[in-house]
């Protein structure tokens, strides 16, 4: 005998049959819901209107400007000097290709800082200082400047 699982009349381990509990309780439900407004009845949204923090306020014309030129691009203002935007900027410049083995591969290729941020932080969002590596170049470089970091740090 073959299993049907649209059966209706296969019953479940309390012996109710498929489906009947569920159209019953889709009654009751809608029967116990007639009448009453839906919840967001009569909401504007959160702060909406007067209690928002910038009604009836308005912009100068320079404020308006800096943001045009802050909101121009494809990524939006805080994003834009992000690491993660550098980075992918660093794999377009490059071609997603690796800088050491010249592997090119654009699932798999991952940003280094040629300078390691332990030894100039102040370099860290900087785009120069960014190259694309494939996973095994970049695991051995990331070995190489743990040593010379841990070398510095034994001269001082």
């Amino acid at each position: 005998m073959a299993f049907d699982k649209n059966d209706k009349n296969i019953k479940n381990w309390r012996g109710i049959k498929r489906g009947s509990m569920l159209e019953d309780h889709k009654q009751k439900i809608s029967l116990a819901k007639k009448g009453t407004p839906s919840w967001n009845k009569g909401l504007l949204g959160y702060r909406a209107g007067e209690q928002h923090h910038y009604y009836g306020k308005h912009r100068s014309e320079e404020t308006k400007e800096k943001i045009r030129i802050a909101n121009k691009g494809t990524m939006p203002p805080n994003f834009r000097k992000s690491l993660q935007w550098l980075k992918g900027k660093a794999k377009i410049r490059d071609d997603y290709t690796c800088r050491i083995c010249g592997l090119r591969e654009k699932e798999i290729m991952e940003v280094d800082h040629i300078i390691p941020n332990a030894i100039k932080p102040e370099l860290y969002e900087d785009l120069d200082n960014l190259q694309t590596l494939c996973p095994n170049c970049h695991r051995r470089k990331t070995v190489g400047d743990r040593r010379l970091i841990f070398e510095r740090r034994k001269l001082t």
